[in-house]
């Protein structure tokens, strides 16, 4: 039996008509997506799946709780596609899965418009060298961006690690195998508890023995910006942030941030009026 052309047949785009879709759209609105044109049209879908990268307005990426990036119903990467060639030196860029330190740092400064989007799958990307008026196209093998994998602990990643145990996680990280951990689509992400039985959004009564434990297990290193707080007058600026729920407390929904990277999270500016906050950047 062969199966339609469902970008042709005409009661396939009858329903898609119908459900209030563009025609050449291949994603349903994503519910959490506040804009009116939350679907992925043909164009973009060829151009997240071809390896050349997307380019879009920083306002149409979302951050999604666990801090990695969504599009329109898909969590991508971003990289920098297009690099200098200086004397024959090409910097290669490393690829993000989160909004980490440099990103916030890039946006920060108005710079995020040099990203890309895309969904690759094995690492190798599609690099545009300048050098001068010349354009040269290629393919390239990029490396993950550190403090995105200490942000999400990937593989037990985290800056208290040697610099040898640091390198073997970075190459053996591949975007295929983020995205089995965080998969690609977000539409099957519906919640599967109700008010009745939704546990209660707070710190668990052992809260205070899990912060010493990750906290001593990091070193009492900052995961963003690396500062030490091993000092026993310092501790208390150290801090175990969540990336989701206050009762989700696994490692993988836990970073260990100073108060000032802290106050730097979405949601959490508040943070920056806290005494702790102003005492720590009046000793800095």
């Amino acid at each position: 039996m062969k199966l339609p052309d469902f970008d042709e047949d005409p009661q396939w785009r009858r329903l898609k008509q119908s459900m209030g879709l563009e025609a050449d759209a291949h994603a349903a609105p994503m519910s959490r997506e506040p804009r009116d044109h939350a679907q992925l049209t043909r164009e973009e879908l060829d151009a997240l799946t071809s390896g050349d990268g997307l380019d879009i307005d920083a306002h149409d990426l979302t951050a999604l709780e666990d801090g990695t990036f969504a599009f329109k119903g898909r969590r991508v990467l971003v990289y920098i596609r297009d690099v200098a060639d200086y004397i024959g030196h090409v910097h290669e860029p490393r690829y993000h899965v989160m909004t980490c330190a440099r990103i916030r740092q890039m946006m920060a400064i108005g710079r995020f418009r040099r990203y890309v989007i895309s969904v690759e799958q094995d690492g190798v990307f599609t690099i545009t060298r300048r050098s001068g008026a010349t354009r040269l196209r290629e393919r390239r093998r990029l490396l993950v961006c550190q403090a995105c994998l200490a942000g999400l602990q990937f593989d037990g990643f985290g800056w208290s690690l040697g610099a040898t145990a640091r390198t073997t996680i970075v190459r053996s990280f591949s975007p295929a195998r983020f995205f089995e951990q965080f998969p690609e689509t977000l539409h099957s992400q519906v919640p599967v508890i109700t008010a009745l039985d939704a546990p209660l959004d707070d710190y668990p009564p052992n809260f205070s023995a899990i912060s010493q434990t990750l906290r001593t297990a990091a070193g009492w290193l900052c995961d963003d910006c690396g500062e030490d707080f091993s000092a026993p007058e310092r501790r208390r600026f150290l801090h175990v942030h969540h990336l989701g729920l206050k009762y989700e407390n696994d490692a993988m929904h836990l970073r260990v941030l100073c108060i000032a990277c802290h106050a730097d999270q979405p949601g959490h500016g508040h943070m920056k009026r806290l005494p702790d906050y102003q005492a720590l950047a009046h000793r800095k």
